[in-house]
């Protein structure tokens, strides 16, 4: 799909509505199942399907063809940065460009083990996940007052249990060192 299918890719502005629609099909499915193909991309090429196709949201054909006529009165260069975006991603899917939303970072050996790379992708979401930032927030007060997170994999992936555990461990002692530092400031003054 992303090769051309039907119309070239390097005249995207002048994409008809039904091969707008293909692609944003094809994007939205992508988004829904392999959502991590997107990573390839740097985070610019992300926003630029997202502000244009919005793969990532559940909308009726009259909705998308009403926001590719509104985006592209607002921004007129964009859709044709998306469409080298998605030129440069069908090849990157076939295979035949590198990937350029993957930075790498050389691990020095330790011990006996040998030197590693370690590669980084990011995806980008415009609908912010509450759950993973609060998540997140919590983790790192967690780390900041010295408190056991737990090891398990399953365990950071099933956010109820996590909510549950954190629950049971966390909100006593976050409180309660909240309340001594907020002691020990107002008394300083």
């Amino acid at each position: 799909m992303l090769s051309g299918g039907g119309g070239s890719l390097n005249n995207m502005p002048r994409l008809t509505d039904k091969q707008y629609l293909e692609y944003r099909k094809f994007l939205r499915r992508l988004w829904l199942h392999r959502q991590e193909a997107y990573s390839y991309l740097t985070p610019t090429q992300q926003w630029q399907i997202h502000d244009y196709f919005r793969p990532s949201e559940e909308l009726t054909t009259e909705q998308l063809l009403q926001h590719r006529k509104d985006i592209a009165a607002k921004r007129p260069s964009l859709p044709h940065q998306v469409g080298r975006t998605i030129k440069e991603f069908g090849q990157v899917m076939r295979g035949k460009a590198k990937p350029r939303g993957v930075t790498e970072l050389k691990v020095p050996a330790s011990g006996r083990g040998r030197a590693r790379t370690i590669r980084v992708r990011g995806i980008v979401r415009p609908q912010i996940d509450y759950d993973k930032l609060a998540l997140a927030c919590i983790m790192s007060a967690r780390q900041k007052l010295g408190l056991d997170t737990p090891q398990d994999d399953k365990t950071r992936e099933n956010v109820e249990d996590y909510k549950r555990w954190l629950a049971d461990t966390t909100y006593a002692k976050v409180l309660s060192e909240f309340q001594k530092q907020h002691n020990e400031g107002s008394t300083k003054g």
